[in-house]
């Protein structure tokens, strides 16, 4: 009963509203071209929402764990380390990091990584936590053991435990830090909140949330507080300037 009274709503609170998944999916689509050679790192078994195999002429997906063995949305699947990926200079012309960065422990050398893969020219997209939000703060100040017991009751699986977070590069500031300084220019740092279906378990928590949403998307001065960071940096062009302007 509870499940039908949160489906009616998620539809009638945001059924004609693009989400967030969406949102970044049409960040991504809109420089992705049929020629292009696309690393999803962290990419694990990958979703639906996602799949930019028929969008590119080839998508390799590289995860530490074997999750990636069961990725039907990628042409071929690498275990690897994101501190040091397996693959030769400039071989992508977009790298794409969806809910990965709150895992790095060093993201300072995953940026290195990411502009040494990186063709001249090519894009690094990503989508992560706003440290600043309610349910990151939550997540940092709990055991990773309450994470776990979370993501199964939520997921209603216990397929796997989820990754040790860290939250090294998950605010505004920390990010253009990071990446400025692997020599990567920031193109968009958007600040995104959308439906609150982390709240889906209950009908009155999601409503909070939906208020919640309501004001910080209302209020410019609040943005500090939504949910996401989605990003789109670029590695410069060869003798290109470093033009630190973004959107």
């Amino acid at each position: 009963m509870q499940g039908k009274r949160v489906a009616a709503l998620m539809q009638r609170l945001y059924g004609n509203e693009v989400n967030g998944t969406v949102e970044f999916r049409n960040l991504i689509s809109a420089q992705l071209r049929p020629e292009h050679y696309v690393l999803d790192l962290g990419c694990g078994s990958g979703r639906e929402e996602t799949n930019f195999r028929d969008n590119c002429a080839c998508i390799v997906g590289c995860d530490y764990s074997d999750h990636v063995s069961q990725n039907n949305f990628i042409s071929t699947g690498v275990r690897g380390d994101a501190y040091k990926l397996p693959f030769s200079n400039q071989s992508f012309d977009v790298v794409i990091m969806d809910y990965v960065m709150e895992h790095l422990e060093f993201p300072d050398q995953c940026a290195a990584e990411v502009f040494r893969v990186l063709k001249p020219g090519g894009c690094l997209f990503f989508r992560t936590p706003n440290f600043y939000h309610y349910v990151a703060l939550i997540a940092y100040l709990t055991p990773h053991s309450f994470h776990s017991l979370m993501v199964h009751k939520l997921a209603e699986s216990d397929e796997s435990d989820p990754f040790e977070t860290y939250y090294r590069v998950n605010t505004r500031k920390s990010v253009e830090r990071i990446l400025t300084s692997a020599s990567l220019l920031p193109r968009e740092i958007k600040m995104v909140e959308r439906e609150p279906h982390y709240l889906t378990f209950a009908a009155s928590a999601f409503l909070v949330g939906y208020c919640y949403e309501r004001l910080v998307n209302t209020f410019d001065f609040l943005e500090g507080f939504r949910s996401n960071i989605f990003g789109y940096f670029i590695r410069p062009l060869d003798g290109e300037a470093f033009n630190h302007s973004i959107k």
